[in-house]
């Protein structure tokens, strides 16, 4: 049983060689050939059966794990190529879409802040699509024509999500402000004038003798 074990484990480590070092290198060239405008077409790009067998010095193996390691390194390598390939072409949209998320968001929350404040100040109802850019407004405004459309368009979804949130929460905020503002000033107004009013109720009771 051990002798079996340790016979399967080594060809279990020698398959994985081929499956690490044929995705890898194809990955490798996907990213080579999408930088050089060359089509996705792994075929054009894998070692020939001898090229491989001459980079990992297979002549002196058995014909079996040879065969092997040829026929998954060939399949792992495609994999590896179509994945390269693929991702370095779409990931600047990812990252760009990822992007116009966050930047959309800070900025909408900071507009939304200011005009929710201002709206309520100047007594007006907590409506946030009162002054809500429209679409090209936001695009103008942040010179977003220059940028891949996935920014764009995630900038634009972001900004108004979080207009809509700050805004909300601003004008509400600047309500429970003001709201505060009145009711300690109205309290101190009232302690102060009952103060004074039961200190003058106190001294007529004393000129009046009554105690």
């Amino acid at each position: 049983n051990m002798a079996y074990d340790k016979s399967n484990a080594k060809k279990e480590t020698s398959f994985n060689y081929a499956e690490e070092l044929g995705f890898a290198m194809g990955e490798i060239q996907g990213y080579i050939d999408f930088f050089h405008g060359k089509p996705n077409k792994w075929t054009n790009s894998v070692p020939s059966t001898s090229d491989i067998k001459n980079i990992f010095d297979l002549i002196k193996e058995p014909d079996d794990y040879k065969n092997s390691f040829i026929s998954t390194f060939i399949t792992k390598f495609k994999e590896g190529y179509e994945n390269g390939y693929r991702k370095v072409k779409y990931e600047p949209y990812m990252d760009a879409i990822e992007k116009g998320a966050v930047d959309g968001e800070k900025l909408g929350k900071i507009m939304g802040a200011n005009n929710g404040k201002y709206d309520y100040y100047m007594g007006r109802d907590n409506q946030w699509t009162r002054n809500l850019p429209s679409d090209k407004q936001i695009i103008s405004m942040f010179s977003l024509s220059k940028d891949y459309n996935g920014y764009s368009n995630a900038f634009i979804s972001a900004f108004k999500k979080s207009y809509r949130k700050s805004y909300e929460e601003a004008s509400r905020m600047a309500r429970l402000e003001y709201s505060t503002f009145q009711f300690e000033k109205g309290y101190s107004h009232g302690f102060d004038i009952g103060s004074i009013k039961g200190k003058n109720t106190a001294k007529i009771d004393v000129m009046k003798g009554v105690g």
